[in-house]
């Protein structure tokens, strides 16, 4: 009797959990197909209040005007995923094309079929093309295209009213990856308010200043952008932002002022910028404005303001702490910056910590004159607070690099690059490969640039280079505006050109840049030189060598 009842209880107790196992998973496969008609699925109402965490919401293919998603909620484990069947097409003159709206813990993809990279597509959109807000959070979208939007292609930020307080919601995890955006009116995309020191609105006739939301955890990846009216990338207010492995091309086609630039980190913003290629954009390649703590590396930026002749916004780097604190940093270090219209890199320094730093950057203006004040400044300037500056390839030619093929956009490092195991030491624990996923570093220390070449440097040679001979003309100097000096080397390396006392002490910085091995000039204006005997050190490696310049004081 008792060995029957166990028996019938165990097979009972089987039988339950095996029916709540299939029930659950019943439950996390459910699936809903969405007809071309339909324009709004909101969890609130029917069919949808069904839906449960893990959830998938199939998007039917064919033609669609527009698409509402509202009140969706999955779970940090189990996120509700909307997907295509076969190609979706959003195309009208609507002023958006997908609106998502009160959601968390939601996916958005366009990878429902592998035979199609992007499996959505919104096109011809009146307004912005496809927006994220009303308080959602925690969202992933993924292989879209988008194109022609009169707007932005993607907005991701939740707008504040009148009774908006900043401390009731955080918009966490924004997760944009795997796009194409292409002749957006505006920014391809704008994630984040702008106005993070708040933004004036008027409440019962009054104007009121209202702080907006912030981000926290943003990752924008492996995204490509074609010819954006405005800026191509732009994340403002998001504490730990991650934009990176990104192609940016033609950036800010319509030169707006203020909106012209590959990516912007905005105010409000901590994070790092790394890995990205921008090219050909009529604005500053970055632009940084954020809190501070932020990191720029590994980037290749390729002509930016490259037809622009305004006097802003044509920046390889541009920074600005007026956002910072004294604690918090600006980091910039091996990156590619080719052809600025102004300076590679410009840094304001003025509210944050004295840890900013520019290091191991290659910067190249193709046919710059050496003839300001300090010529170095056409490369790298910094105004405020001292920075931190070192190993820093400035020059005005790119053949000197030897890379393997920059005319098709291939920056690896052929073996007698002067660059290679030349750059300083950098300390942060992330930096562990470079823009092609080379492990860094390798062989006797840390290439500059991008890019980490597996060959490894002789580091003795340079202690046998000469500068084998040297003409100055002319001399002495009258009224002649520039001299010149004529050289021949024998080895690919940094000269340095100072103007110094008797004593060999440094008066002035001429300007430095590389040479490679043969017959070279570099011209300076004459006004750098005092009237009378000046000596002028030319020095590479650990030699050096003095010429003497005279300038007599001028007829007129």
């Amino acid at each position: 009797m008792i060995r029957a009842f166990l028996s019938h209880y165990i097979l009972t107790s089987f039988l339950l959990i095996l029916f709540m196992l299939s029930f659950n998973n019943v439950n996390a496969q459910h699936k809903f197909e969405i007809d071309t008609s339909i324009n709004l699925i909101d969890g609130s109402f029917n069919p949808y209040k069904s839906m449960q965490p893990g959830d998938t919401i199939w998007l039917k293919p064919g033609l669609r005007k527009l698409l509402i998603l509202r009140n969706i909620h999955g779970s940090n484990d189990l996120p509700v995923t909307i997907i295509n069947q076969g190609k979706v097409e959003f195309n009208s003159n609507h002023y958006f094309g997908i609106s998502i709206r009160h959601c968390s813990f939601i996916h958005l993809s366009g990878e429902g079929d592998p035979s199609i990279k992007y499996g959505i597509s919104i096109f011809n959109i009146q307004g912005t093309a496809l927006g994220v807000g009303d308080f959602s959070t925690d969202f992933e979208i993924n292989n879209i295209e988008i194109g022609n939007s009169l707007y932005s292609g993607i907005t991701a930020k939740t707008e504040p009213d009148c009774d908006f307080n900043r401390n009731s919601f955080v918009q966490k995890n924004t997760v944009i990856h795997d796009c194409y955006i292409h002749h957006s009116g505006t920014e391809s995309m704008y994630i984040g308010s702008s106005f993070y020191n708040g933004q004036t609105l008027t409440c019962n006739g009054r104007s009121k200043v209202v702080l907006p939301a912030l981000l926290s955890n943003v990752k924008i990846y492996n995204n490509l952008i074609e010819y954006s009216g405005w800026d191509g990338i732009q994340v403002s207010s998001a504490i730990n932002t991650q934009i990176y492995n990104n192609k940016i091309y033609y950036d800010s086609q319509k030169q707006v002022d203020w909106q012209m630039n590959g990516i912007i980190l905005g105010e409000g913003s901590t994070g790092s910028i790394f890995n990205n290629l921008i090219k050909d954009g009529e604005g500053s390649g970055i632009l940084d404005n954020g809190l501070g703590d932020i990191k720029i590396y590994n980037n290749i930026i390729l002509n930016p303001g490259k037809n622009n002749e305004k006097p802003s916004s044509n920046y390889g780097i541009y920074i600005d702490d007026k956002s910072s604190f004294p604690q918090m940093y600006f980091s910039v270090y091996n990156n590619l910056i080719l052809n600025p219209r102004k300076e590679g890199v410009r840094m304001l320094s003025n509210l944050s910590s004295n840890k900013n730093s520019i290091s191991n950057n290659i910067i190249i203006k193709s046919g710059l004159i050496a003839s300001t004040t300090n010529p170095d400044e056409d490369y790298i300037l910094s105004i405020g607070n001292p920075v931190i500056k070192n190993s820093n390839f400035c020059s005005s030619s790119l053949d000197q690099l030897f890379f393997m093929d920059d005319l098709h956009d291939n920056f690896n490092l052929q073996s007698v690059s002067p660059v290679i195991d030349a750059g300083s030491k950098i300390i942060y624990s992330e930096f562990t490969e470079d823009y092609y996923s080379q492990p860094r570093e390798q062989g006797n220390g840390l290439d500059i640039g991008p890019v980490e070449s597996k060959y490894t440097k002789n580091t003795n040679y340079l202690d046998s280079t000469q500068l084998i001979s040297e003409i100055v003309y002319p001399n002495p100097i009258e009224e002649e505006e520039y001299f010149t000096i004529e050289f021949s080397n024998d080895l690919p390396a940094l000269i340095k050109f100072n103007l110094v006392d008797q004593l060999g002490a440094i008066k002035k910085q001429l300007g430095s840049q590389y040479f490679i091995n043969g017959n070279h000039q570099i011209s300076f204006e004459s006004k750098q030189l005092e009237i009378g005997l000046n000596l002028i050190q030319i020095s590479k490696a650990r030699k050096s060598k003095l010429i003497r310049v005279v300038k007599k004081e001028s007829s007129k």
